[in-house]
């Protein structure tokens, strides 16, 4: 579906003459448009992120969107996020990064951490929420990226280049630990046979 928003009253549509001066304006002043997908207006939130800007749904809203909105999301429980939102996966509506706590290491070490990982791996369905799985945090990325929606535009598009480039895009907003996590998750780079050599490198 077109997403459009409503600001001060008047709706614009993402590609509407002066849709981005009024995403500005509402950053800079902190106010909340609506997004129109159900007809009414549900609030969201604008952040500013490697200098630009960006709509996000407001925690706990994904199921109130329209199915086919770009801010839809299933209910948290019924996806197994419920038990980590606000512990493991926190939102910063200032800067919309979001926070990451992982139970696994995120940097190579002794043979024991491997062997940590796996034993997290394994009790992650008794996992108490405070921390993500490294099967978790693959699950959160597939959905964030929206590989798990279904867009008529995408029909003959999921190969390999697109998909790493929603999982890179979804990345840049991460935030582990004080680090970002585009520059510590490899996924693997779309095959070029001109470049074979360095990829195996």
């Amino acid at each position: 579906m077109a997403q459009s928003y409503l600001f001060d009253g008047e709706v614009l549509g993402t590609g509407a003459p002066g849709f981005g001066s009024a995403v500005a304006r509402f950053y800079s002043q902190k106010q909340h448009p609506h997004c129109m997908c159900d007809g009414k207006g549900i609030a969201v939130y604008v952040a500013r992120r490697h200098e630009q800007y960006v709509i996000h749904r407001m925690p706990n809203t994904g199921p109130l969107h329209a199915p086919d909105c770009d801010h839809f999301e299933p209910d948290e429980d019924l996806t197994g996020l419920g038990a980590l939102i606000g512990h493991a996966i926190v939102d910063d509506q200032q800067t919309g990064i979001t926070k990451l706590k992982l139970g696994f290491p995120l940097s190579r070490g002794a043979a024991r951490l491997a062997a940590d990982a796996v034993a997290a791996e394994t009790s992650a369905v008794g996992a108490d929420g405070t921390r993500m799985t490294i099967r978790g945090l693959l699950h959160y990325l597939w959905n964030d990226a929206q590989l798990t929606h279904w867009h008529p535009k995408m029909a003959g598009k999921r190969n390999w280049a697109v998909i790493r480039g929603a999982l890179m895009r979804s990345l840049v907003s991460k935030d582990s630990k004080g680090q970002h996590l585009s520059a510590l998750v490899y996924i693997p780079e779309t095959f070029n046979v001109r470049e074979k050599y360095e990829i195996e490198q």
